[in-house]
């Protein structure tokens, strides 16, 4: 495969990851606005795109992480390969939880998906010490965020 379809392919595989990525995570981020009812669908929707564009723009530390701090850049084909492998992966995941209704966050898909690419290569190719703060991020996130949910809402009741 020459070097110009490689790259075309690559770029059709990450649109393909970002289409299922708003299966999720703006799905995600929407959901809550409209159950309440402050906000209408389409409001939440035109806010969810023009945010996702300005966070992306605003910061890429995560990006950086996933992208080059987990595993050690592979070389040659193995580059291209790797990030193909990682988002194809990544995308059916995502396609198969959304048709089954299970909300999960494409964070930790992709940047799962990018350590076993890493880890079929060579075990050293994975930035343990990153891989870890990331599995340690998802452990503390998931019973620390609906903690404060209930702290903050039993502030918020009691005020009312």
């Amino acid at each position: 495969m020459g070097s110009t379809t490689l790259v075309v392919v690559i770029v059709i595989v990450a649109l393909g990851f970002d289409y299922t990525n708003g299966f999720h995570d703006s799905a995600n981020a929407i959901a809550t606005a409209i159950s309440t009812r402050a906000l209408t669908p389409r409001l939440a929707l035109m806010l969810a795109a023009v945010l996702n564009v300005v966070g992306a723009l605003v910061s890429t530390a995560v990006a950086k992480t996933i992208g080059g701090g987990v595993i050690r850049s592979p070389s040659g084909h193995a580059g291209p390969a790797s990030g193909f492998t990682a988002q194809t992966l990544s995308s059916g995941v995502l396609l198969a939880t959304a048709q089954w209704g299970l909300p999960v966050s494409t964070t930790h898909v992709i940047s799962a998906s990018v350590m076993g690419v890493g880890a079929t290569r060579r075990l050293s190719a994975v930035r343990w010490g990153v891989a870890g703060n990331i599995v340690v991020a998802w452990l503390l996130t998931i019973p620390a965020a609906p903690g404060m949910a209930a702290l903050v809402s039993v502030l918020l009741y009691a005020i009312d």
